[in-house]
């Protein structure tokens, strides 16, 4: 009879074992998945910091160039010429 009870008692052990196993893999897949999901959305928001710095850089520079033509306008007119405006 204590045979029985002993192989009873290790196969509640083994299945309790085998159940925290699994639930430590599913952990560690589930751990896993949000740590890659959190790396693409890094990943994304570097991207899309980097799109607005270079369309803010784009902007900086054509309103530089629209004053460069600006200026040239005004001393092509102090000299005596006039280009019309084609903007």
């Amino acid at each position: 009879m204590q045979v029985l009870k002993d192989f009873s008692e290790n196969q509640r052990n083994y299945l309790l074992y085998q159940s925290r196993r699994e639930a430590i893999i599913k952990e560690n897949t589930i751990i896993k998945r949000y740590e890659e999901k959190a790396e693409e959305l890094k990943k994304a928001l570097k991207e899309k910091k980097k799109a607005f710095k270079d369309r803010e850089d784009a902007l900086k520079e054509k309103k530089k160039a629209d004053e460069k033509i600006k200026s040239l306008m005004m001393l092509l007119k102090e000299k005596g010429i006039e280009i019309p405006d084609e903007r």
